[in-house]
């Protein structure tokens, strides 16, 4: 067995000798992953103290170094990423498997060195130059085994930073983070259905791939499709993948409705179809393969558990996706019990977690609230949750969206920390001398949201309710004494400068509503407009295909426009009662208007909708533009009997031949965040009314006018221009 030990006067490493004083003892062969936490750990000391650690009096052991400690004797029993710190005199191991190694290295950096990651421009520590190693016997195993948070669209983490932060997705290294195997982390029926012979699978009319989970046939199809995903990857990575997905696709397609399906819904329910497949799926790939885990899906049709006792096979993670941040995951509510009674029928379970709302218009003040964040993953980890995913994009659209993530990572390996002083750490840390207003401004924000009324588990709705004259008020004046305090540090003052902009995003988007908090309206645009160019350019916001750095700045270019453009005129028939109006930008939640939105002088915010430009009238065998138009209002998330809430028609008659907007009446119904309008029959203009519920879902129904205008001559008699359809306002009636 080699080792070599580290003197940390040279950055080479010193193979095989010892220092004369400070020294590190590594086995030759440790990990990448665990060589890079030992040098942050130099570095953090050589912060903290003042000093390096070769002119220090301690000796530390790493990982299977371990051994050479005579005095310690390392538990048998210690599970994966459990990490073990013990120390005698001035000597000290930290040991575990490669990722509780490196865990364990990070936990001695921020508990005994006081060093502190957090976020990708901030490191926070206190000086100590008479810093001496204190006595320890620690170990300590995560509380979820796989910790994940995807905060994108831009990525404001980097893989180091997900390293320190002992989070195992994205870090950079195959050592400590469980992989995923081909064909991807979720949605994947649609990928091995590709691989299925044509007469094992139907197409829906998006053009996916889907199966009938019921047929013995395709149960072993899939196993065969597995073993191939499984093998390609082994042939190509030296760390096997650990989890492997077979889930439904996204969206309320997909099932199969034939007889035997249909029989099973009735008897054990549409979960229980699925689970039945994975399980055989399992059974059949374990044999040669026992070391995998199978992770699928509880979501939309499949959330509900099955309807009769089902023991799912024990390497089958049963990933629900009842979470969000307006119904966080709690023991004493609704999603709580659902997933008691998940597992009930599974003994791996994971959870989904939405860390974001989804509105057509997101940028406005809300946070997570602490305590629930706190109380969620205490229960996650007290039914034995495997794998917690937070889906938390869209960062630049709300509230303490770093905070969020350091007290995630924090949380996801121990639910019980201290969850007020791992605040004040951050906020001391990441707003210097504007800590203490930052901290009543993030207390008051949660004490405002605290008012909502509790809503079920698939409810995402807008945490707007709150906003009034007296939030706006008082939450400027703690950013104003912010950046009075932070004036004299970049850094922190851009920190603030970050959490202005979801403040004056919010106070633009309702000028009509807050005229009188807004003293110079180019004054505030300008101000929003430069914080929100100064954090695009930070070095360490990072861009990707799917949101790149180009389209951040032009969707910003069109919210400048639609700023400038507002309030806007409010029609006469609409004066004095109570609405919501939409635009453009209110429309969905899954920025479509890259394929539809279109420059329009005649529309009240220079912009409209029209019908796609990517529209494939080969693929739908039918012409793009024909009498009568059709257009109505659908519920994805209800009942399937109770989806289609209205459907209307127009005739050449119904339609103004002036080719200009006018309001048509859509109708009166209940909405709920999963309630839009789509106009034409291929349904390619869509206005989602989530913006329109503000806390709770309503069952008052509410009338609902659009803003359209139609011109060429299948819809406009006489007419030269080409035919097209184009939405441009929808005003929802709110009494």
């Amino acid at each position: 067995m080699k080792f070599y030990s580290l003197t940390l006067s040279v950055i080479a490493l010193s193979w095989g000798l010892s220092a004369a004083s400070g020294e590190i003892s590594m086995r030759l062969s440790a990990s990448a992953p665990e060589k890079k936490a030992v040098n942050d750990f130099r570095t953090a000391y050589e912060k903290v103290t003042g000093k390096t650690f070769e002119s220090s009096p301690y000796k530390l052991y790493v990982g299977k170094a371990a051994s050479r400690a005579k005095w310690f004797k390392k538990p048998a029993d210690l599970k994966a990423e459990e990490w073990c710190i013990e120390s005698n005199g001035n000597e000290f191991v930290i040991t575990g498997d490669p990722a509780g190694t490196v865990w364990g290295i990070y936990e001695f950096v921020e508990k005994y060195l006081g060093y502190h990651y957090l976020a990708e421009d901030t490191d926070y520590f206190v000086k100590n130059p008479a810093w001496k190693l204190p006595a320890i016997k620690e170990r300590f195993k995560p509380a979820i085994r796989m910790r994940e948070m995807y905060a994108a669209w831009p990525a404001v983490t980097g893989s180091s930073y997900t390293l320190r932060r002992k989070i195992n997705w994205g870090n950079g290294y195959a050592e400590t983070q469980p992989m995923y195997g081909s064909p991807g982390r979720c949605h994947t029926i649609p990928l091995y259905a590709k691989k299925f012979p044509k007469d094992a699978k139907f197409v829906d009319p998006a053009g996916k791939n889907h199966i009938c989970k019921s047929s013995a046939k395709n149960i072993q199809y899939t196993i065969d499709v597995l073993r191939e995903f499984i093998k390609a990857d082994r042939a190509k990575s030296k760390v096997p993948p650990l989890v492997y997905d077979i889930s439904q696709d996204d969206g309320g397609s997909g099932y199969c409705t034939c007889s035997d399906c249909k029989k099973l819904i009735d008897e054990i329910g549409i979960s229980g179809i699925y689970m039945n497949f994975v399980s055989k799926v399992a059974e059949g790939i374990e044999k040669e393969y026992p070391d995998i885990y199978i992770n699928t899906l509880a979501y939309h049709y499949t959330q509900e558990p099955p309807k009769k006792p089902l023991k799912v096979h024990p390497k089958v993670i049963v990933q629900s996706c009842n979470s969000n941040i307006i119904s966080p995951l709690l023991r004493d509510k609704p999603n709580g019990e659902v997933m008691k009674k998940w597992a009930e029928h599974a003994s791996l379970l994971a959870i989904w977690s939405y860390w974001r709302t989804y509105e057509g218009s997101t940028t406005y003040p809300y946070t997570r609230n602490r305590k629930e964040m706190q109380e969620e993953m205490q229960f996650c980890r007290d039914i034995n949750v495997f794998r917690y995913f937070a889906e938390n994009e869209n960062n630049i659209e709300r509230s303490f969206y770093m905070l969020q993530y350091y007290l995630f990572s924090k949380l996801a390996v121990n639910p019980d920390i201290d969850i007020n002083k791992a605040t004040d750490i951050f906020m001391k840390g990441y707003y210097g001398a504007a800590a203490e207003p930052m901290k009543k401004y993030l207390e008051y924000l949660e004490k405002r949201q605290a008012a909502r009324i509790w809503v079920s588990a698939a409810t995402s709705l807008t945490m707007e309710f709150f906003h009034d004259s007296e939030f706006y008020t008082q939450v400027n004046g703690y950013l104003d004494e912010a950046e009075k305090l932070a004036a004299n540090d970049p850094r922190s003052l851009q920190h603030i400068h970050w959490e202005r902009l979801p403040v004056d995003a919010s106070l633009l988007r309702k000028q009509s509503q807050f005229k009188h908090l807004i003293a110079d309206k180019n004054a505030l645009l300008l101000r929003w407009k430069n914080n929100k160019q100064e954090f695009l350019d930070q070095k360490y916001v990072r861009w990707h295909k799917v949101v790149p750095k180009s389209g951040a700045l032009n969707k910003m270019k069109m919210d400048e426009e639609i700023y400038k453009a507002m309030p806007f005129v409010i029609p006469e028939q609409f004066k004095g009662k109570k609405i919501v109006d939409l635009h453009w930008m209110d429309f969905s939640p899954w920025s479509q208007y890259k394929n539809n939105l279109v420059d329009d002088p005649e529309a009240a915010s220079g912009k409209a909708w029209e019908v796609g430009r990517k529209f494939d009238p080969a693929r739908w065998k039918k012409p793009k533009h024909y009498l009568p138009f059709a257009f109505g209002v659908w519920n994805s998330t209800a009942p399937a009997a109770k989806r289609r809430v209205l459907d209307r028609t127009l005739e050449l008659k119904d339609i103004p031949q002036d080719e200009k907007y006018h309001w048509i009446k859509v109708g009166k119904f209940p909405m709920t965040k999963d309630t839009f309008l789509h106009i034409h029959w291929s349904w390619t203009i869509v206005c989602y009314f989530r913006k329109a519920i503000t806390g709770i879902i309503q069952d008052t129904p509410k009338e609902v006018w659009m803003s359209v205008k139609f011109t060429g001559p299948t819809y406009v008699k006489g007419s030269t221009k080409p035919d097209n359809v184009y939405l441009e306002r929808v005003i929802v009636i709110n009494e």
